[in-house]
């Protein structure tokens, strides 16, 4: 099927005939899209009907495009369509993202393509056609949606939007989207469906798991001087994408050396290769089973991050999660790993009377204390991070402003960055990064 001029009312027909897909037209852009058309079928459309319906799209897809960070692929609108299909979260994405292409039923592929190709269709309409169309309906020319810009930031594409846009553009330039049917299911296979296809990093609260929209930016170039702690977890992470044996992660060490940011960075280095980071409070591990349980059933590998890992003595949360890293009933699912930070070493803190032969009215301090340092234990990778010397501080502090491009003395640089660590609470990478913005304000 090919499409060439497509009707307002031959796409009204397209929509209805819409099976697997509908999802791509559920929701407020779409249905304006739809109404428009509607509109424009009338024998003599009624122009406050259409200047209407035109009127809200263009808003949508304008907020869309101009309040966002991403360039549309072509014309706005053929942008929206293809961003809801990689979203789309359907019989055929959800199988395509846990099944290879050639284990999926012929109608089901079939009628995907199908789906494809009306969809297509739609997206026949750009700025210029509709332009035309509701002038010639209305007596009043639009503005159009051909040169809607986005936001400044859109050259900083992080792995998995450049993954999206990479996709996006073979589409455009596709005859038949329908052709387009292997390389989509492939996408889905990587990259996931629905939310976690679109976003790489979430947050589990009371409603479940949700989407964090801006999530931290950090590249591990950001990070400089701990490059060996940078490689071990990085090297664990890749394996763990790959589906090899991989650890869970302790990273231990006074606040301010980059624990959290190289999680963070880590994460997002793999953002492409199908990696999604979820964060789950301290305070909320008693629910860890039930968010490890919906992470399971999708097919992205996922992260479980735990940030300022720390149990006072009366605390029992710690053996929800000793459970979840090993000893349940239910084992681990293979696409999870817990990653977690601490500013200490033994993650429940002990009191002096449970070291053994200390006075202590516990009958075996002993096995007290041991429970308590099994939590760390059951960590296979425990990574320090610990706070850099003055020769690795002033080195960490020209690499940032080298990736800065500031131009400052070597010898002033290095009067000012040892008066601000001492001002500032001492030598760590937080102490880097802020000296380097304050550089970089101008100060």
């Amino acid at each position: 099927m090919t499409w060439e001029f497509v009707s307002p009312a031959s796409v009204r027909a397209a929509v209805d005939q819409l099976v697997l897909f509908r999802g791509v037209v559920a929701n407020p852009a779409g249905q304006a899209f739809v109404r428009l058309m509607e509109a424009l079928a009338q024998n003599r459309p009624e122009p406050r009907a259409v200047w209407e319906a035109y009127g809200e799209l263009f808003r949508l897809l304008a907020a869309e495009v101009e309040l966002g960070d991403e360039t549309p692929a072509g014309d706005p609108w053929l942008n929206f369509v293809l961003d809801r299909i990689l979203d789309d979260d359907n019989p055929f994405s959800r199988k395509a993202a846990a099944a290879d292409l050639a284990e999926m039923g012929p109608s089901l592929r079939a009628q995907a393509g199908e789906d494809l190709r009306r969809l297509q269709a739609l997206t026949r309409w750009d700025g210029p056609a509709v332009r035309r169309v509701v002038a010639a309906a209305t007596g009043a020319e639009p503005v159009g949606w051909d040169d809607l810009r986005p936001l400044g930031t859109a050259g900083r594409e992080d792995p998995l939007t450049a993954a999206r846009s990479a996709f996006k553009r073979r589409l455009v330039a596709a005859r038949d989207w329908a052709e387009a049917i292997p390389d989509l299911a492939l996408h889905y296979r990587t990259h996931g469906t629905g939310a976690f296809g679109r976003y790489r990093a979430f947050r589990w609260d009371s409603s479940g798991i949700v989407p964090v929209r801006h999530p931290d930016p950090v590249r591990l170039a950001d990070l400089p001087g701990y490059e060996r702690q940078h490689k071990l977890l990085l090297d664990n992470t890749a394996r763990f994408v790959r589906g090899l044996p991989a650890h869970n992660a302790l990273l231990f060490g006074p606040a301010g050396t980059g624990k959290s940011s190289a999680v963070k960075a880590v994460a997002h280095e793999l953002a492409g290769q199908g990696l999604r980071l979820v964060e789950i409070d301290r305070n909320a591990l008693d629910q860890l089973p039930v968010a490890v349980q919906a992470l399971a059933e999708r097919n992205n590998r996922f992260l479980v991050f735990i940030d300022d890992l720390s149990f006072e003595e009366h605390e029992t949360g710690y053996k929800s999660l000793k459970a979840c890293l090993e000893g349940s009933a239910a084992a681990r699912p293979a696409n999870v790993l817990v990653y977690a930070t601490s500013n200490r070493r033994h993650l429940v803190r002990q009191r002096v009377s449970e070291r053994p032969g200390a006075d202590s009215d516990e009958l075996h301090p002993q096995d007290a204390m041991a429970e308590k340092l099994s939590l760390s234990d059951r960590f296979g990778l425990r990574i320090a991070f610990f706070p850099p010397d003055q020769d690795r501080y002033l080195k960490m502090v020209e690499t940032l402003v080298r990736r800065a491009n500031l131009a400052v003395d070597p010898d002033e640089l290095r009067r000012r960055a040892l008066a601000w660590e001492r001002e500032h609470g001492g030598r760590s990478g937080r102490t880097v990064r802020r000296f380097v913005d304050e550089l970089r304000a101008g100060s």
